[in-house]
């Protein structure tokens, strides 16, 4: 396996908040290979790299001649052939994201050459409806999906949950509103946990993003109930929420899909 070095740039950054950005990179000599909504690239920086004040001291020692190296799923639709993005949030105790942290446009970094990761949607049949339900900067596959896949097909219905904890961790939000406005066959569904701590007054529901399932929001949206037989379900985010949700799509006949068991919910763990 080769040796990783820098191989790319940042050639734009947007901070939602202190600790939640995008990060689009652009190939220094080299073309991106081609990938499938859903899936992952690996990024990395050299330990010697600075940790953003932010951040938490390293627990261990750093070599600072090696590359940290860890998975972000891709946000940006295969469509985009001049850079690919990522949607990320900073882990203050972690090894790679404070470092990510100090970088700014130009600043050079290692994206793998290699796209990995089987969460896609090919082998979904055109005339299933499909739900997506993120937690956090789960969403970024599913922007890469919606970006991609939204307009394609005329049979399908989309819809998206998006639990964070305060409205301004809703990454994509103004996305998401301009494709429910322009689609009809997408509805968007955020929702927040810590109303106490949003610095703006929030409308919308609030708890977690597992009960939009349980209050059965689709079918007043939809007209109709969700089945295993209409509908598909993909999960990403953290291991709590899907935890949680997946019993509740079971009392619907919902199960999730394995390689030795097909199912038709489809789960991305973040950690």
């Amino acid at each position: 396996m080769a040796k990783p070095e820098f191989n790319s740039k940042i050639s734009e950054r947007i901070d939602y908040g202190p600790e939640v950005s995008i990060f689009r990179v652009v190939p220094m000599g080299w073309e991106f290979p081609t990938f499938k909504p859903g899936q992952f690239a690996i990024l990395g920086l050299p330990g010697s790299t600075t940790r953003h004040a932010l951040g938490l001291p390293d627990k261990k020692t750093v070599d600072p001649d090696k590359f940290i190296q860890r998975a972000y799923s891709i946000a940006s639709s295969p469509k985009n052939r001049d850079t690919i993005e990522f949607y990320i949030t900073m882990v203050k105790d972690g090894v790679l994201t404070p470092r990510l942290w100090n970088l700014k446009v130009g600043s050079e970094i290692y994206m793998s050459p290699k796209i990995s990761g089987h969460f896609y949607m090919d082998d979904i049949p055109a005339d299933k409806n499909i739900v997506l339900v993120a937690t956090g900067t789960g969403i970024a596959p599913f922007n890469s999906m919606l970006q991609t896949f939204l307009y394609q097909n005329n049979q399908r219905r989309f819809a998206l949950f998006h639990g964070v904890r305060i409205s301004q961790d809703l990454g994509y939000r103004s996305e998401c509103v301009l494709m429910e406005r322009s689609c009809s066959r997408f509805n968007y569904f955020p929702m927040i946990s810590r109303p106490h701590e949003d610095p703006i007054p929030w409308k919308g529901p609030v708890g977690h993003v597992q009960r939009l399932w349980s209050d059965r929001v689709l079918e007043k949206a939809w007209g109709f109930k969700p089945t295993p037989e209409n509908t598909h379900v993909f999960l990403c985010g953290s291991p709590g929420m899907i935890d949680s949700i997946i019993p509740l799509m079971g009392q619907d006949g919902f199960k999730e899909h394995k390689n030795t068991e097909p199912g038709t919910v489809h789960v991305e763990r973040y950690w």
